[in-house]
């Protein structure tokens, strides 16, 4: 994460642990492969404000992970842009539209899954894993799990289903 998708502000990029114990690099690059934000880090994850980046918005960016020491260890390229609020509110809208029942849980699996219909991955995962902190029902973890597994992170989906 994060794919697709995202709001200015703060966005937190995920990795998961090869075997080392050098720092990573985290790059972000613009369209044509110019390098727009550089910065190592020793954990698996780092939170950044993209509004400081100044990343511009409906523009592609690629994100991958470099690891510090060996040149050879890297991620895959993951591509994602900050996208209109103007299409955000519509995806939120649509989900308004299709869940009117009452019922908090899908409520909020309708969000989800609208907001992944419009390409807001990171924060259809948002809501995915809120309602995996709090008592899930089995829907929540099939629906969890069937997200990552749309994306192919099949321990993520394993993970997400327990």
């Amino acid at each position: 994460m994060p794919f697709g998708n995202v709001q200015k502000g703060l966005v937190c990029f995920n990795w998961s642990r090869p075997d080392n114990k050098d720092p990573y690099r985290l790059e972000i690059m613009d369209e044509k492969g110019t390098l727009v934000h550089s910065q190592s880090v020793k954990d698996t994850s780092l939170c950044l404000d993209l509004a400081g980046i100044r990343l511009e918005a409906e523009k592609p960016y690629t994100w991958r992970v470099k690891v510090d020491g060996a040149k050879t260890m890297m991620s895959n390229d993951l591509v994602f842009g900050i996208g209109s609020e103007k299409d955000r509110e519509e995806a939120i809208a649509y989900a308004s539209m299709s869940s009117n029942s009452g019922n908090s849980e899908l409520m909020a699996l309708a969000k989800a899954v609208a907001l992944e219909n419009y390409e807001w991955f990171y924060d259809a995962q948002k809501i995915y894993e809120d309602l995996q902190k709090r008592n899930p029902s089995n829907l929540v973890k099939m629906m969890h799990s069937a997200f990552w597994m749309r994306y192919g992170h099949k321990k993520l989906a394993e993970k997400a289903i327990r």
